[in-house]
């Protein structure tokens, strides 16, 4: 019980994720430099991760309290959670301005348009009051972009190491991971996207065509690797094929009916576990 408590308090207010998407680019950071190490860049996606995903959940929390049938379980606790959650938004924020001003000239305009992406999935400054996210289909190949270019791109330019065929092939990895593994929450939410309208790949294919999907997606960013020589060598590429298929078993197992910690602890943290094993793996 202690246990779970202590994952639903790091899950539901955000920091989970925050600490994935730290781990995400920390593989590239080591990938290209050689050593572990926590740099500036990656105080900045923290505090950025936090920002956004407090801000998400907030203004999604208002949107369901509209219809109380569809607030699960997560959202009871985000709503119990309020001023918490406000206050990590405000953390986040104030950690990704510091970060954010001690990065070269061109990581920051390379930031904009990762950053502008993420400010529209959130906020529904488009027309109708709509968020990106709320267009048909658009959410998950958004989430998986700015994902992918923020956990590679970024890192290449902040160092100025040359974007070649080995980095591009592992953009291609990690952004197709993301799109693989976000693909059963949007299963998890279908009930949700159906209310508003909201047109997702589950909705479109079914759900058991969007796992097969999913599962197949991951087979190819596990050749990825296989066939990334330059950047992994064979103990690393073992190691990431091996977290592939633990992932492919957890898609595996997506159904509507799985617990939410499922999506957001065990998913979220097949990222987490990526890095643990390229770690481990030297």
């Amino acid at each position: 019980m202690i246990w779970r408590k202590f994952i639903e308090s790091i899950v539901y207010s955000h920091l989970w994720i925050s600490i994935a998407a730290v781990s995400l680019i920390s593989q590239t950071l080591f990938l290209i430099q050689g050593s572990w190490h926590i740099h500036v860049i990656s105080g900045l996606v923290f505090g950025c991760t936090l920002l956004i995903y407090s801000m998400h959940r907030l203004i999604g929390l208002s949107k369901l309290r509209e219809i109380k049938a569809l607030l699960s379980f997560r959202y009871q606790i985000i709503g119990r959670s309020h001023k918490w959650i406000l206050f990590l938004l405000y953390l986040g924020s104030a950690i990704a301005i510091a970060c954010f001003f001690q990065l070269k000239t061109s990581t920051q305009i390379a930031m904009i348009i990762p950053g502008i992406l993420s400010i529209l999935y959130v906020l529904p400054l488009l027309s109708k009051r709509k968020r990106l996210r709320d267009i048909s289909i658009i959410k998950i190949f958004l989430i998986a972009f700015v994902w992918g270019t923020v956990a590679v791109i970024i890192p290449c330019i902040e160092f100025e190491k040359p974007i070649d065929s080995s980095l591009r092939l592992l953009f291609a990895e990690k952004t197709l991971f993301i799109f693989a593994i976000t693909l059963p929450f949007d299963i998890r939410d279908l009930k949700v996207d159906q209310t508003f309208g909201t047109k997702t790949i589950p909705l479109l294919l079914g759900i058991n065509k969007t796992k097969i999907l999913g599962q197949v997606i991951i087979l190819i960013s596990a050749l990825f690797v296989v066939f990334n020589s330059e950047i992994y060598s064979t103990t690393q590429t073992i190691a990431l094929v091996f977290g592939y298929v633990i992932i492919l078993y957890l898609l595996h197992l997506t159904n509507q009916h799985r617990k939410d910690l499922f999506y957001s602890f065990g998913l979220d943290g097949t990222i987490i576990l990526q890095t643990a094993l390229l770690l481990i793996s030297g």
